[in-house]
């Protein structure tokens, strides 16, 4: 894996044929959490940092945090990377954050693991504002390892501890750099309170996207099947034995799900 700031904003590459996956990580995470996927898919693989997280800058002042600020920071590193069709791949708040990135920008293809459109519910969406504003809140009040240890507590994350030891120990170096603004401007900015729900503007993205979740991920299976009838060209795939963060907790069995699903995004998939 190969470190670098690219227009900046951190990056981790991994060489291999095109066309290039783009990765996208999950909240608290950085390009060491695709340290067991990226190898994997023969592909180039370049993972980029959000703001406030892995090599990107995490500025106090609450504008860079904001999506427009990030959409334009990450095509900027993309079209200095030359890489102005790649194939978009997302964890979580990476998946919510290259579904806008993919309505703005020509895409091969979409790779979007535990991902949702958003919240259309009035109701939720203030409610999961409020609780992310009491996150935010937490991390400036008791500093990041403890906001780090009741974050891994929850039901949904706490299937990560399945991960191999080698890879918790990348992810764990990966989260040294995590600052307690940067997690809390994080949180206030990109919420999916905060972010407009995309479920209307599916039946837009063309490109031929693949939904993963973890067989064991109840929350966002569920998810997963509403948004395959919306989008035009999408498949779900569930990894066996692995919750909400299949490349992290079975990095192996979900790389076999992806590249089979690279070699013929729009077919049945055939290993390679």
């Amino acid at each position: 894996m190969r470190r670098r700031v690219v227009a900046g904003v951190g990056v981790a590459e991994w060489p291999g044929r095109a066309p290039a996956v783009v990765a996208l990580h999950g909240f608290t995470g950085g390009g060491a959490d695709f340290l067991g996927l990226a190898p994997r898919l023969g592909r180039r693989v370049v993972a980029l940092d959000l703001v406030g997280h892995g090599l990107s800058p995490a500025p106090v002042a609450r504008a860079p945090y904001a999506l427009d600020r990030q959409l334009g920071r990450l095509g900027r590193a993309l079209d200095r990377l030359g890489l102005e069709a790649c194939v978009l791949l997302g964890y979580s708040l990476g998946a919510r954050v290259a579904l806008h990135l993919a309505l703005r920008r020509r895409v091969l293809g979409l790779v979007l693991i535990g991902g949702t459109p958003g919240l259309t519910d009035e109701a939720e969406r203030t409610a999961r504002r409020e609780e992310d504003a009491r996150r935010a809140a937490a991390a400036a009040r008791d500093g990041v390892r403890a906001f780090l240890a009741a974050w891994r507590a929850q039901p949904l994350i706490a299937t990560q501890a399945r991960a191999p030891a080698w890879l918790q120990g990348a992810m764990r170096r990966g989260r040294a750099r995590l600052t307690a603004h940067g997690l809390a401007r994080t949180l206030e900015a990109l919420s999916p309170g905060a972010l407009p729900p995309l479920w209307d503007a599916l039946p837009t993205l063309t490109a031929p996207t693949l939904l993963v979740t973890g067989e064991g991920d109840a929350r966002f299976e569920p998810v997963a099947r509403a948004m395959r009838e919306r989008l035009p060209r999408a498949r779900h795939a569930a990894v066996p034995g692995a919750g909400h963060a299949p490349h992290l907790e079975r990095p192996a069995a979900c790389a076999r799900v992806v590249r089979r699903w690279l070699a013929n995004p729009d077919g049945r998939a055939t290993e390679r």
